[in-house]
């Protein structure tokens, strides 16, 4: 009884799916227009978080230096504990030497997925 139960049910839910409407043959251009739009978001989110120029990354890397330092003074305030870093504890010498993405190469690269080909060039680094 359960077995027939079971398979009467599958039965109606196979039926129920095959009344809905399926769009197979979606319009290519404005699914190409709406990745498009997702790659341009992306772009603009990357932009807004990027910090290639080392004036921008020094300015943002002392900013944050002193915020954690502050909070780590303060804390150990809190906690009745001793100070025993100072603020060069938390600088990184490292840290704006290294490019930390490239937006419009990325952004280049999401549109051409769009469209369902990426072109590389194959270039020689002498």
């Amino acid at each position: 009884m359960i077995i027939f139960m079971r398979g009467a049910l599958v039965l109606l839910l196979i039926f129920l799916c095959s009344c809905t409407h399926y769009p197979f043959g979606q319009n290519k251009a404005s699914s190409c227009n709406l990745c498009k739009v997702v790659c341009e978001h992306r772009a603009i989110a990357c932009n807004k978080i990027c910090r290639n120029s080392p004036s921008q990354c020094a300015a943002f890397r002392k900013q944050s230096v002193s915020e954690a330092y502050l909070y780590y003074r303060h804390e150990q305030y809190v906690k009745g504990g001793e100070i025993i870093r100072d603020l060069n504890s938390y600088r990184d010498p490292l840290q704006c030497r290294k490019t930390t993405c490239n937006c419009r190469a990325d952004y280049r690269i999401c549109v051409q997925a769009c469209t369902g080909a990426i072109s590389k060039q194959l270039r020689s680094t002498v």
